[in-house]
């Protein structure tokens, strides 16, 4: 008798369901789903059952910290999310990572999932604990996908980095990207990184991911030089406002780790985020004074936040204010003679 043919995965059946999830996910959706616009970027999330890839979308795409994932149930077949990045609108689809679900994107409807998609975002588990399955499984989506996206950039996450030994770690990572990088076109593969839900890492990572893929960021970066000039202060970051992912930044003192500094305060400032949230308050216009800096966020845009920071010295907080709301026009204006759009 022949095998029967496989039945397709049924969405509505293909996960217990976990409403709590499901509602975070409908309440991200009608806070940043935008009408169709033609520049839209399409942003693939994909990777194996349990690499962590849920966790990564919760975190930096709702409102949850890690601490509240214990009970998360797997990502039902695809989750589509609209973000806008300085005027750009990424559509990312989070694909379910069930074997089934691999199977049928890649049999059933390739042309639907892998057309027209600019940057996929894999997510390994870096113990590759089921190695030889997870690696034939990516080098057939990145099969897949070329054969209908030829210009597509890849960025790989190998997550979970938290549970390795620490001294293990740069091997473990090195060995993962040197599978990774023999399955992928080396034109394609824009940049590996080594990820976990619980520290900067995974905010790092999704930084340098969106510098990529908003070009215009190094324009914001000359403007905020100036805009910091202008406002004597001695730091500003522009940060994505659902995120919380530094979009640009402008400091007097040049150090060598500001990455890695803006990404904690990223992790930081999040959670106080959620608790706004969940009691209903905004976090635009909040100071926090202490001895050491003055730190202040303000609404810049419909999508973005300004935050402030003054050093060792006191300021007049409605005088920041009242620059940051100049400073948008200001920024329009420079905007505009370079053809760049903004969500004001």
């Amino acid at each position: 008798t022949p095998n029967p043919k496989p039945q397709t995965p049924n969405p509505e059946a293909a996960a217990p369901k976990n409403r709590s999830f499901e509602r975070a996910f409908a309440r991200k959706r009608k806070l940043i789903k935008m009408k169709e616009r033609d520049d839209n970027k399409k942003m693939l999330m994909m990777g194996p059952k349990n690499a962590g890839k849920t966790s990564i979308h919760l975190v930096l795409f709702a409102n949850f910290s890690p601490d509240h994932l214990k009970s998360q149930s797997y990502t039902s077949y695809i989750n589509e999310i609209d973000v806008l990045f300085l005027g750009h609108n990424i559509r990312i689809n989070d694909c379910g990572g069930q074997e089934d679900f691999m199977e049928h994107y890649v049999r059933d409807v390739p042309d639907k999932v892998f057309s027209n998609v600019s940057f996929l975002v894999y997510v390994f588990d870096v113990n590759l604990k089921n190695e030889e399955l997870d690696l034939k499984t990516y080098k057939r989506i990145i099969d897949s996908l070329f054969q209908y996206s030829k210009d597509a950039k890849v960025f790989i996450l190998f997550h979970k980095i938290d549970k390795i030994a620490q001294a293990d770690r740069t091997r473990t990572f090195n060995r993962a990207v040197s599978l990774v990088k023999d399955l992928t076109p080396p034109q394609a593969l824009v940049e590996c990184f080594a990820t976990t839900i619980y520290e900067q890492s995974l905010y790092l990572a999704w930084t340098k991911i969106i510098e990529f893929v908003v070009p215009d960021i190094a324009f914001f970066n000359t403007q905020l030089d100036t805009i910091m000039g202008l406002m004597d202060c001695d730091e500003i970051l522009l940060v994505e406002k659902y995120t919380f992912l530094i979009m640009g930044s402008a400091s007097k003192k040049k150090d060598p780790d500001v990455a890695r500094k803006y990404e904690r305060l990223s992790t930081i400032i999040k959670p106080f985020k959620i608790t706004c949230v969940a009691r209903a308050t905004g976090l635009a216009q909040t100071h926090i004074n202490t001895d050491k800096y003055t730190l202040i966020i303000e609404k810049f845009a419909e999508n973005t936040y300004l935050a402030v920071i003054f050093y060792n010295r006191k300021v007049n907080n409605e005088l920041v204010s009242l620059n940051s709301k100049l400073a948008v026009n200001w920024l329009r204006h420079n905007m505009a003679s370079k053809n760049i759009k903004l969500i004001i």
